[in-house]
């Protein structure tokens, strides 16, 4: 009802210039038209009352229109905030439905394990989930090799050089088929050492992972970083240019055979990186990547584990939790 009220009073004490003569004027006439009605004749005071009339219709009718047409705007306006809020509603009713079925498949599969996992994904939709069994960080293993690699393009971007020879073998090595040496080499040759890679960590605001100045291996992370680093990479081009975004999911996307394990489960396309490691503790293994499952449905997606018996163990259970991402999201498509 105020907005209403707003309306009509703009209505009649409008800004607009036609408003702005057609009241002094109708406030005039009436004075005119009063003395009249005691001074003049009969006939003057008729004409004067005639041209009261005329601009009161004038009025009513400039005041009409703005009404007409400030009610419609207001009313238009509602139907499109009712029909936005709707949208918004069922866009958030969706992506709630999507967690709780992500969740829920993602518990069911470490009620088969003893191990700790941790998951996240980033969908289509720009919705990201995760779910992890522990507070704590996990050891990257080989994944870090795809920080290195983010970093050396990162570093030649930002200068306008061009990989050399050797850098664009060391890499191909350290992605394609895991090389640990080429990693190391990158690393202590052209980056600066092993602590360099905080410098990505912080542009990408992975603030829960931390550079292992001893063993690159121990570099300790969450999925949830893991998927910063992936956004830079198949996302919006900030951190990478689009030329070295290309080249990193090349090489991601022509994995060696041997390689070719965990998200990549069930996918049509894949991009990724695998890591792992065995301590005291156990297994670490890892899969980090983009997974494409037809129907213009893709995702990315980390998943780290540790504490498994066997690196087998850690390769089924990537395995299996990214099979059940894969029948929620496709079948929340349906």
């Amino acid at each position: 009802m105020n907005r209403i009220g707003e309306v009509l009073l703009g209505s009649i004490f409008t800004t607009s210039d036609t408003q702005h003569w057609l009241i002094p004027v109708l406030l005039v006439l009436t004075m005119i038209s009063w003395f009249l009605w005691k001074k003049s004749k009969k006939r003057l005071r008729h004409i004067f009352f005639l041209g009261l009339l005329l601009s009161l219709i004038g009025v009513t009718v400039k005041s009409t229109t703005v009404v007409s047409s400030t009610l419609s705007d207001l009313f238009t306006n509602n139907e499109t905030t009712t029909s936005g809020s709707v949208v918004e509603k069922k866009q958030a009713a969706k992506e709630a439905v999507l967690k709780k079925q992500l969740l829920a498949a993602w518990q069911s599969v470490g009620q088969e394990y003893t191990s700790q996992y941790s998951i996240a994904i980033l969908n289509t939709d720009g919705q990201e989930v995760s779910y992890t069994t522990t507070d704590s960080t996990f050891s990257t293993a080989s994944i870090v090799k795809v920080s290195i690699a983010a970093q050396l393009l990162h570093n030649n971007g930002t200068t306008q050089t061009t990989l050399s020879t050797t850098q664009a073998s060391l890499l191909t090595a350290m992605i394609e088929n895991s090389d640990n040496d080429a990693a190391t080499s990158l690393l202590t040759n052209d980056l600066g050492g092993y602590s360099s890679l905080s410098s990505t960590y912080q542009a990408l605001d992975m603030n829960d992972t931390t550079a292992n100045a001893d063993a690159w291996g121990y570099t300790q992370t969450t999925a949830e970083d893991q998927i910063k680093l992936l956004s830079a990479i198949f996302g919006t081009a900030n951190y990478l240019t689009t030329k070295s975004q290309d080249y990193l999911q090349s090489l991601m996307n022509t994995i060696s055979a041997d390689q070719a394990w965990g998200i990549s489960q069930g996918a049509t396309n894949y991009y990724l990186k695998n890591g792992w490691l065995q301590d005291e503790d156990g297994w670490m293994v890892n899969s980090i990547g983009k997974v494409e499952l037809g129907d213009d449905e893709s995702y990315l997606i980390a998943i780290l584990t540790k504490e498994n018996t066997t690196f087998e163990e850690g390769q089924t259970l990537i395995e299996a939790l990214t099979e059940q991402t894969n029948s929620v999201l496709s079948s929340s498509d349906e």
